[in-house]
């Protein structure tokens, strides 16, 4: 019986595209375990903790692991990085949690071992710091927009209950739509609540809709959101187009890489 194999949704795939090949990984917040199950099955990483600071989420990755025959896979309850030894990853994956949150995973790890150790190279995605630096090798562009919301789901998102680990965009009969972003029901919703993962559209001029549209359409490039926040009593998407490396890029870092580890082995037999 053929083992099953994983797809991961655009907004992952842009991620595992950044994790170094070989890669000993984090990741934080790991959700369903995708992310890490998708690369130990493709032989991108040689080993994976699955970090969370929910049991639930873990015991979702449990089960993806199990459903896609994947072993190797360390699981670990803990807050961010504080159940992560340095020796134990060489990368780190922080995605789908909100900027501030992610702000305060990092300045809760040990900076000083990160920095003087060069043990993690963090991939970040879904940060959202007011003038701060973004994830340049996720997305070229951003552009903010409005969304339609019911207001159990504006009361849910308050409460943080909120996960863009899945979500992508896409453009549709002129309209801009988020997919896959899960918002949990509010508690006090009842029958107000609606279906957490149910397409959403964003709000934003025709014209600019168009502009993105000619861009994934002609450039191969994918339509992502970075962050969900609050401005005032409105909530805004970030949103960005992105793309991973093309094969090539992929075939040309990996040529570079065993021509490096030749020359090193080379002068150390000299």
């Amino acid at each position: 019986m053929q083992p099953k194999h994983l797809q991961l949704a655009p907004r992952l795939q842009l991620l595992a595209d950044l994790v170094p090949q070989g890669a000993r990984l984090a990741d934080i917040g790991t959700d369903h375990g995708y992310l890490p199950v998708w690369l130990l099955q493709q032989g991108r990483i040689s080993s994976a903790i699955a970090a969370d600071i929910g049991a639930g989420p873990l015991e979702h990755a449990r089960r993806t692991a199990r459903e896609y025959d994947v072993y190797g896979l360390a699981f670990r309850l803990c807050d961010g990085l504080t159940g992560i030894r340095p020796e134990e990853a060489g990368a780190v994956a922080i995605a789908g949690m909100g900027g501030e949150t992610i702000a305060h995973i990092l300045a809760a790890a040990c900076e000083e071992a990160v920095a003087e150790r060069g043990v993690f190279r963090i991939a970040l995605s879904g940060i959202n710091t007011p003038g701060g630096a973004r994830p340049a090798e996720l997305a070229s562009e951003w552009e903010k927009a409005g969304i339609e919301l019911s207001g159990t789901e504006v009361k849910s998102i308050r409460l943080g209950t909120l996960s863009l680990k899945e979500a992508w965009c896409q453009i549709k009969d002129g309209q801009l739509y988020i997919r896959q972003m899960h918002i949990a029901p509010y508690e006090q919703g009842n029958i107000f609540n609606k279906d957490p993962l149910r397409p959403r559209r964003l709000l934003m001029h025709k014209r600019e809709i168009m502009r993105l549209y000619g861009k994934v359409k002609q450039d191969g490039y994918a339509l992502i959101p970075l962050s969900v926040y609050f401005r005032g009593s409105l909530v805004k998407v970030e949103v960005a187009l992105a793309r991973g490396k093309k094969l090539y890029d992929k075939r040309d870092d990996a040529a570079k890489k065993d021509a490096k580890r030749q020359i090193d082995r080379a002068m150390k037999g000299r």
